[in-house]
């Protein structure tokens, strides 16, 4: 037995450790919400680019029209967002 009660029978001493250890590579990964997340605001700014570009007041339906296509531009801008992710991911 030690003679240092705190220390642990199975802690190997740093020789040990210099021996047994194996180098290792950080790897760095793109944080997946914050890129679907920025695709999604990139496409929610061109929705409203266009809807204030093309919608005429007088017009019936023009806003239904500019929420729907601003839902899809969302939706595919998000998922842009996560495939540039996975792209930058598969690069690293």
């Amino acid at each position: 037995m030690s003679s240092d009660p705190d220390r642990d029978e199975d802690v190997p001493d740093l020789a040990e450790l210099e021996r047994i250890a194996v180098p290792g590579v950080v790897r760095r990964v793109p944080r997946y919400r914050a890129f679907i997340a920025a695709g999604a605001v990139v496409g929610l700014l061109v929705t409203l680019g266009l809807g204030l570009a093309t919608l005429r007041p007088d017009e019936p339906g023009g806003l239904t029209a500019v929420l729907l296509v601003g839902l899809g531009l969302v939706t595919v801008g998000a998922v842009l967002g996560g495939l540039v992710a996975v792209i930058v991911e598969s690069r690293s």
